[in-house]
């Protein structure tokens, strides 16, 4: 069997389970995206927030923050989810 026959019967046998490895692999990708902007905010927090000493800033960007945080695990959940089925 040549590798070009075994690769079409692997995508074969995945087919039916294209559109689970569709959004397992978008979880992945948004949550990335989303962890790299995290150093982004900590930053901006400890430069403008407590350095700077503008706390109506440092609350909106400690609570983006969580915001990002939450949104991070409930994608994990989905992920983790869709891996199980």
């Amino acid at each position: 069997m040549s590798n070009k026959v075994a690769v079409k019967k692997l995508l074969m046998l995945l087919k039916d389970y294209r559109k689970i490895i569709v959004l397992i692999i978008g979880c992945l990708l948004i949550s990335t995206g989303l962890n790299m902007c995290i150093p982004l905010l900590s930053r901006r927090i400890m430069d403008n927030g407590f350095i700077g000493g503008d706390k109506e800033l440092l609350i909106e960007l400690v609570l983006c923050s969580l915001f990002i945080y939450i949104i991070i695990d409930v994608i994990d959940i989905i992920k983790e989810k869709n891996v199980l089925i």
